[in-house]
């Protein structure tokens, strides 16, 4: 239909929400790991 274009806009910027906050609670966890040791 005529939103499609902008649902999947829409999720891709979900999707890259998403990768960004993984790739920031890796940083974090590993940064964590590292005041353990």
């Amino acid at each position: 239909g005529v939103f499609d274009p902008q649902l999947k806009a829409l999720d891709k910027a979900k999707g890259v929400e998403q990768t960004l906050a993984d790739q920031a609670e890796a940083q974090r966890r590993s940064i964590e790991d590292a005041e353990k040791r």
